[in-house]
């Protein structure tokens, strides 16, 4: 097999399975529901680090 059958076979091949998943319908249902909350609500803060050269310091 050479290459230019291989990239065009396999390029037939995705298009047609990218066609169908296009195509098919999905029911709202079948999506996982989502919390209120953001995932930007969930973060944890802690204390600010400045870094200066090789050292470390906390404010």
């Amino acid at each position: 097999m050479n290459t230019r059958n291989f990239v065009s076979g396999s390029s037939v091949i995705l298009l047609g399975w990218l066609g169908a998943t296009f195509l098919n319908e999905v029911p709202a249902q079948r999506y996982p529901r989502l919390d209120k909350k953001t995932a930007s609500a969930q973060v944890i803060h802690s204390k600010p680090v400045v870094v200066l050269g090789a050292k470390t310091l906390t404010r």
